[in-house]
């Protein structure tokens, strides 16, 4: 921020909410750069009616709700971050596939209701060592997160129809395959018209009893009626949900409240990832105040609008 302080004027944000797009439009007013958040959608007419724009950055990787070719029309570059949450997602999947896995929070839950947990028949849980993933979607994320789990001795499956060759050590599975034969369905397909509500009550029917459900990528991939009817009749044994339909597509209090529920407020990326992307954002924003095109552009070959900070530069 305090980089941007000294190169330009800043028309801050005050509030706490996301800006619609007719409010951005009446508080960006005569800005050439436009510096959001992934919660900040801008349709064809914002980008029609903003004659000074010359870039439109977001501060996360998703352009979703950004009208890409509207800005291209206008000669108005594009931007997102890259993706510094690879590790920090990938974390906490695996930490909750052991949560799950373990029953670690009935534990938890029992110790701060001042009791002693009863393991009189011994300890319970599996390990995850041996046992199955299935993973739906090897982007980034999906392609680390095989590479650990193969670590920890597991067989991994994964199922991405858009990928010609999966990450070493892989097997590559169809949707029924995959959700026949893994004890971890784990979900980071990318939500399209394609893939909405992929995760219906016909999948969770063709997985194992014994099975979880793991969700980190985002809440629209899941018919939640579907899936809370799973849960609470035993078809599954239980999810780990990090998004959900939720305000800020968080997992929603009906699924949360749930005893087979591990569910946290989309907070895996971690506070780490999150400032790494503020930290390119704002490298990007510096950038087209040079005049040049940064690394994260969506549409470099469209942005005529920088052209002339080009020019400045070199003259």
């Amino acid at each position: 921020m305090r980089r941007l302080l000294c190169a330009s004027q800043l028309a801050l944000n005050e509030t706490t909410e996301a800006l619609s797009a007719a409010a951005l439009q009446q508080a960006a007013g005569d800005c050439d750069i436009v510096l959001a958040d992934r919660l900040t959608e801008v349709d064809a007419a914002f980008f029609d009616n903003a004659p000074r724009l010359i870039a439109f950055v977001r501060a996360v990787v998703d352009t979703k709700g950004v009208d890409i070719d509207a800005a291209s029309r206008n000669g108005i570059l594009v931007a997102s971050a890259a993706a510094t949450f690879v590790p920090g997602v990938t974390e906490w999947i695996v930490g909750q596939m052991i949560n799950l896995a373990r029953g670690t929070f009935d534990y938890v839950q029992q110790y701060r209701a001042g009791l002693i947990p009863d393991l009189a028949a011994g300890p319970r849980g599996r390990q995850l060592a041996g046992r199955t993933a299935g993973i739906l979607g090897l982007g980034k994320i999906g392609g680390n997160l095989a590479r650990i789990l193969q670590a920890l001795e597991m067989r991994v499956l994964g199922c991405d129809p858009h990928l010609a060759n999966l990450p070493p050590g892989v097997g590559r599975a169809s949707f029924d395959q995959l959700l026949r034969e893994a004890d971890f369905v784990i979900c980071l397909a990318k939500h399209t018209g394609e893939t909405d509500r992929l995760m219906n009550a016909a999948a969770f029917a063709r997985m194992q009893r014994s099975a979880f459900f793991v969700n980190a990528s985002r809440g629209g991939l899941v018919d939640e009626a579907a899936l809370a009817d799973a849960l609470a009749q035993g078809v599954i044994a239980g999810a780990a949900l990090d998004v959900g339909s939720a305000a800020g597509d968080t997992p929603p209090a009906r699924l949360g409240a749930m005893h087979n529920v591990l569910a946290t407020p989309h907070v895996a990326p971690s506070i780490d990832a999150n400032h790494a992307q503020g930290r390119l954002a704002i490298a990007m924003v510096a950038s087209v105040l040079r005049g040049e095109i940064p690394d994260g552009a969506i549409n470099p070959e469209a942005a005529s609008r920088i052209m002339p900070l080009a020019a400045s530069r070199d003259t």
